[in-house]
């Protein structure tokens, strides 16, 4: 199993987020099938662990967010594996502006090559945790 886990600088400072990244469905069901056999190993070890996380923990939130190659742009300026600071932006659309949206995306894509700034952005449709249609930058 991998994954990132990031901590905010602003807001909520008690959150933490963990993100996996999977190219299929597949692989996803067995990084949450590998997560289920830790836990349950832990719990043979420590019969009080589901008591103590209950205690140390605020709730979760699961999201899942598929790649949109169509909405990013430069995403590949900075490797993934260098970055240490993400700056996110989740936006929720109105239903049926996803066209419209994505126009204007492109629009704003298209002055930053004119700008010749180094902006970059990698976007991720989300598919399920949140309300849809929903983008996060």
């Amino acid at each position: 199993m991998y994954w990132i886990a990031g901590t905010p600088i602003t807001g909520d400072s008690d959150r933490i987020t963990f993100v996996t990244f999977h190219d299929n469905l597949a692989s996803l069901e067995k990084t949450m099938t590998a997560f289920e056999k830790v836990e349950q190993t832990i719990n043979l070890k420590n019969a009080n662990f589901t008591t103590q996380s209950a205690e140390a923990e605020g709730g979760s939130h699961w999201v899942l967010a598929e790649y949109s190659k169509e909405l990013s742009y430069r995403a590949d300026m900075v490797p993934m594996a260098n970055t240490t600071w993400w700056a996110s932006t989740l936006l929720n659309l109105k239903p049926g502006c996803e066209h419209e949206f994505a126009d204007v995306v492109k629009q704003v894509a298209d002055l930053h090559k004119k700008a010749g700034d180094n902006d970059h952005w990698t976007a991720y449709e989300i598919r399920a945790g949140y309300p849809e249609p929903s983008v996060l930058f």
